[in-house]
């Protein structure tokens, strides 16, 4: 978003809050007791929702108060005023297109999105490339071609040439969904077979099962990259894979996210070798959905630094 915000002291204090409340919803979400409300007051889930609310409004405040201050000090055209939140700012007070509430909902929302999804899909892979050596060693030859045996930072050109560390990222999100479930509200009658879903209703689109499922997926918890080779993509239908939910309200930060995936994952890559992990195998790893997927016993990998 183009802030320094170490000074404020609350960055991982943030993060801890959004882990927080998504323990809360996901505690809601699968036990029908809590889902009245009467009960989830009672309990103290609401107040504690409430708060961590606003903890993290607080927060995304000061940011965009930090951000306006800059940008006043910048010229119009510079390059630190071409970024997501100075873009939201001219939305909001020269176009006029978006409420003041609107635009701290959308910084809260990318906030919130943009960090602890990321994190856990990286976790993921790390682990998947501990327990698959001879991946992690063709991954790594990729990056030897694209950087030789420099430091140097990966740019937009090195992250395009990356092409099996894109279908790597791609098979541990077919695997480890960060977004299990979709939910969408059905616009009309919908007959699929003999069967009419009616207007009004509420679907969960269970993504885990379907980036899982056999027919189109052999073999499906063998972790192979090379699924995502355009040839085998074309013999699949389009959303048996939709880590990034479905057009029309797909990500918002699809692009972005794979951007930084690469960027962090290139450079553990290149820097140290993943020897280890906790889990053996991938039908080991137990899951847990609290709004999003995670381990249940955790990431643990064993690093080792890279001979330079």
């Amino acid at each position: 978003m183009g802030v320094d915000s170490t000074d404020l002291n609350h960055q991982n204090e943030c993060l801890s809050w959004m882990n927080e409340g998504g323990c809360y919803v996901g505690k809601r979400f699968g036990n029908p007791i809590l889902q009245i409300n009467l009960v989830w007051k009672l309990l103290g889930y609401q107040k504690r929702i409430e708060q961590l609310c606003a903890m993290g409004h607080d927060y995304v405040r000061k940011i965009l108060e930090r951000k306006k201050m800059s940008n006043k000090d910048e010229v119009a055209d510079s390059s630190n005023n071409k970024n997501y939140l100075s873009n939201l700012i001219k939305l909001t007070e020269e176009e006029g297109k978006w409420t003041d509430k609107e635009m701290m909902e959308e910084i809260q929302t990318m906030v919130a999105t943009g960090s602890d999804t990321t994190a856990i899909t990286l976790s993921f892979a790390t682990i998947m490339l501990a327990m698959h050596q001879v991946v992690q060693e063709k991954l790594y030859k990729e990056m030897c071609d694209i950087f030789g045996n420099t430091d140097r930072d990966p740019t937009l050109d090195y992250l395009t040439r990356m092409d099996y560390l894109e279908r790597v990222i791609k098979e541990t999100m077919r695997l480890f969904p960060v977004g299990p479930l979709l939910l969408r509200q059905v616009q009309e009658d919908i007959k699929i077979r003999d069967i009419v879903i009616p207007q009004g209703s509420e679907l969960f689109i269970p993504v885990h099962f379907i980036h899982r499922n056999p027919i189109h997926w052999p073999d499906p918890l063998k972790f192979d990259p090379d699924r995502f080779l355009p040839e085998e993509i074309n013999k699949r239908p389009r959303y048996s894979f939709m880590p990034f939910s479905i057009p029309p309200r797909n990500c918002i930060g699809m692009s972005f996210a794979m951007t930084s995936m690469k960027v962090s994952l290139s450079n553990i890559i290149r820097n140290f070798r993943v020897i280890s992990t906790q889990h053996k195998s991938v039908e080991s790893i137990k899951l847990r959905i609290n709004v999003v997927l995670g381990s249940v016993d955790g990431y643990g990998v064993t690093l080792k630094p890279r001979k330079k």
